[in-house]
């Protein structure tokens, strides 16, 4: 039974209008979304603080309690009862079902729907997350997420049939762009091993910057992977640096931190280096800067490249592409743009 201001909710009268006509439609709204047809048939909340836990000499913790009282609303005008309340003397109402306890997890079935309204609609511990909705297909979903990221990295990392397969120098520049320790000295096996533990890891904490998207984005772009291996060879050399004094990335001028080219909030330090190139891949100013003060030169479209006469088109393209004694100024900038995957677009 739903009370409001100690008067009883008919909400299942024909002709209900007002509040009780707004509480019929709500409880309908749950009967469809948990126990109607091919629903889940429970309605399920958690009380975290109420898990087992174990503690260090192997013994489960005594587990707190959680009361659910059935009193909600801003001034405690709701209020939820399994039991028909006696009539006081004065005529007012005694109820005397207020509360359910539980340590862990609280399961109602259908014959419990109008506590699950209450619970939904006026539980002050719900939407201050004290208490927590189950849901368990959107768990299974996430888990199934989660499953098919790990067979997808299985594949990829291992797969005798995987477009990597082969291809260990793409492997090492992706583990540099996820800045993994080793990356540029280690075996391959190795850097395999460590590239699926630190994505897996990323994974299951959600971290920015390593993960199985990111992965896949730096798999389909050279670009990407050739931005993170000059800024990860500049910061091993330390061309450019971190500064913890004023939270930023400087170039590197005679051994001494010069000017200031990128901040990184110091809750952000240890992803510092990936910040850094993600930034550069995402802001060409930024990338522009390191690269004019490493001496880089990088062209992004055909146009650009044909601002350069011929011999500064040679000395761009040396180490690139081949280039023998017939080609033309053309032919190289077609050749330049084939490798580095720049679409070319004859004049």
């Amino acid at each position: 039974m739903i009370y409001y201001l100690n008067q009883l909710v008919n909400y299942k009268l024909p002709e209900a209008q007002g509040t009780e006509q707004k509480v019929a439609k709500e409880i309908e709204d749950i009967r469809e979304e948990y126990f109607a047809d091919g629903k889940v048939g429970v309605y399920k909340v958690e009380y975290p603080e109420g898990r087992p836990e174990v503690n260090v000499t192997g013994m489960i913790e005594p587990r707190k309690l959680y009361t659910l009282f059935y009193e909600g609303g801003r001034q405690g005008e709701w209020r939820y009862t399994g039991q028909l309340p006696s009539i006081s003397r004065e005529g007012g109402l005694n109820f005397t079902d207020n509360y359910k306890q539980f340590y862990h997890k609280l399961e109602l079935k259908e014959d419990d729907i109008e506590l699950v309204w209450f619970i939904k609609n006026h539980c002050r511990d719900l939407k201050a997350g004290l208490l927590v909705e189950i849901d368990d297909e959107a768990r299974a979903e996430k888990e199934a997420v989660k499953i098919q990221e790990d067979v997808d990295l299985r594949f990829y990392l291992y797969g005798n049939q995987s477009p990597l397969k082969g291809k260990d120098d793409m492997i090492q520049e992706i583990a540099i762009a996820f800045n993994i320790d080793g990356a540029n000295r280690l075996g391959i096996a190795q850097v395999k091993n460590k590239l699926y533990d630190a994505i897996r890891n990323g994974n299951a904490t959600n971290h920015k910057f390593v993960n199985t998207e990111v992965f896949m984005e730096l798999i389909n772009s050279r670009e990407k992977r050739e931005v993170a291996k000059i800024i990860f060879d500049a910061v091993a050399s330390r061309d450019i640096a971190y500064s913890t004094k004023d939270y930023a990335w400087h170039l590197m001028e005679g051994g001494q931190f010069g000017e200031a080219i990128y901040s990184v909030a110091g809750k952000d330090a240890p992803n510092a280096t990936q910040i850094l190139i993600n930034a550069c891949i995402d802001d060409v100013n930024i990338r522009t800067a390191i690269y004019g003060f490493l001496g880089i030169n990088e062209y992004k479209s055909a146009d650009e490249l044909r601002a350069l006469n011929i011999g500064q088109l040679r000395q761009v393209c040396k180490g690139v592409c081949t280039i023998g004694r017939d080609d033309n100024k053309e032919s190289i900038i077609e050749k330049y743009c084939k490798v580095k995957e720049i679409t070319y677009v004859p004049l």
